[in-house]
């Protein structure tokens, strides 16, 4: 009897270090750390700045007044009813869209919303554009972008809604001549026609009709709230 007991108390105590020593035994498993996973943000276009030059009287291309810094009137993103970005996210355009009637933005405090510009024209005449719709094509994208301290001609035109011209244009299909863009830092470019006689704008009507206006100098800067490749 006292031998059988023994056996059994032998043969438990076996099974029970077995158990201990068994690496699939629920009791020494260890569980792996499992790291949890985030989306990462999607890339987001940087807002820009626009400053129209205060001395303007001579350009094509003139600014409201406001916001200055001494230099220029500034439009800045988010401020007055401003919205300007620059494109350049995945298969974006690359270009820098201004507007300026955006509500969002207003602020009921802000006298000069809907911020304003006045394009002159050869003839002497002028347009007050309010709100106003300015665009420069092909300034960045990731699948191209001008070289700190080189220089690229790109298209620009300003729209315009009124019985004159639906847009006012310096190169691209409506014709004109193309504008000069500098970029002259890792975040600003300087957008400029070129000299004379390489300076005309066209007009194109709300009926697609295009016209040739002539001799239309702008000049202007663009900054960007983050630096670009």
């Amino acid at each position: 009897m006292q031998t059988r007991l023994l056996s059994a108390a032998l043969l438990t105590l076996s099974l029970a270090i077995a158990a201990c020593s068994d690496p699939s035994s629920p009791q020494d498993s260890v569980t792996p750390s499992i790291e949890p996973t985030y989306a990462k943000p999607a890339p987001t276009n940087p807002t820009a700045t626009v400053g129209i030059p205060l001395a303007g009287s001579a350009l094509a291309l003139r600014s409201d007044g406001a916001f200055s810094n001494g230099v220029n009137s500034l439009y800045s993103h988010g401020v007055c009813g401003v919205t300007a970005t620059i494109f350049v996210t995945g298969s974006s355009s690359g270009d820098m869209v201004m507007l300026t009637g955006n509500a969002r933005f207003a602020d009921r405090k802000c006298q000069f919303y809907p911020r304003k510009v006045t394009i002159a024209y050869p003839d002497g005449t002028t347009d007050l554009i309010s709100p106003a719709e300015l665009f420069v094509h092909e300034l960045q994208s990731t699948t191209f972008s001008i070289a700190v301290g080189a220089t690229a001609r790109r298209q620009f035109n300003v729209r315009t809604n009124n019985a004159r011209c639906e847009g006012v244009h310096w190169g691209g299909d409506v014709g004109g001549d193309s504008v000069a863009v500098t970029r002259t830092s890792a975040n600003t470019w300087h957008v400029s026609t070129r000299l004379y006689p390489d300076n005309k704008a066209t007009c194109r009507s709300t009926s697609g009709a295009v016209t040739l206006l002539g001799h239309m100098a702008v000049d202007f800067t663009i900054t960007s709230s983050a630096n670009l490749p």
